[in-house]
């Protein structure tokens, strides 16, 4: 009987004991290979890793990869909205898939060019194309209005956005293509009663060949040919 108690635990934690063994020091369990999707600057992606703490390479034991960090320390490159990491346990197998985030435009300002994607976030990306729509704005520190003001614009709007001004009294002059139109937006001040208008006024069949729409005072659009 007494035997019988002590293999009732004994056996067990032998095998939690190899199971342990396997998982955290085994050869048996390591890192094969790195596979990247949903980006082709990986070179950035490995620069974010190469830090011995995530354990993240080649011949590194499975169960020692630090996922958490290292998804963190990618989210932490401006370019990438979402980051998952996965390991394979039979394959030895580790998949990094990232998505990018989507730039709407550039923003030029003192400071230098960075890159606005639809929700208002701001970062830069060595790979970006330079044929974005341009936002100019008068001094930096109007980059997390220019923000805002991206986040309250229809996506419809900001397709056809080819270029936005923002002057030094936080006034937006934007200009459209297909058709060639100018919007005057003033202030980010009732901007979605501003979009309301306009979304009205823009549907109007005898509005569809104006040139200019002022709607800098909601209560007095402007529009002309």
């Amino acid at each position: 009987m007494r035997y019988k108690r002590v293999a009732s635990w004994a056996v067990p934690l032998l095998i939690l004991s190899a199971l342990a063994y396997i998982f955290g020091y085994s050869n048996l369990l390591q890192v094969k290979s790195i596979s990247f999707s949903g980006s082709a600057n990986q070179a950035q992606i490995q620069s974010a890793i190469n830090n011995e703490k995530f354990n993240l390479k080649v011949g590194s034991k499975l169960a020692r990869v630090n996922v958490r960090g290292a998804e963190r320390a990618i989210s932490n490159i401006g370019w990438v909205k979402k980051v998952v990491i996965s390991r394979n346990w039979f394959t030895g197998k580790v998949f990094i898939t990232v998505e990018p985030r989507t730039a709407i435009a550039q923003v030029i300002g003192s400071g230098g060019t960075s890159l606005i994607d639809a929700s208002g976030f701001f970062y830069s990306d060595p790979e970006a194309a330079g044929t974005l729509p341009r936002i100019q704005i008068a001094s930096q520190n109007q980059a997390q209005e220019a923000a805002k003001f991206i986040a309250g614009i229809p996506s419809e709007l900001l397709a056809r956005m080819s270029n936005l001004n923002l002057d030094a009294k936080n006034g937006y002059l934007m200009a459209l293509s297909s058709p060639n139109l100018t919007i005057n937006w003033g202030d980010s001040k009732n901007l979605a009663i501003k979009v309301k208008i306009y979304e009205r006024l823009i549907a109007l069949p005898e509005n569809k060949s104006i040139s200019q729409l002022d709607l800098s005072d909601p209560k007095f659009p402007i529009v002309k040919k």
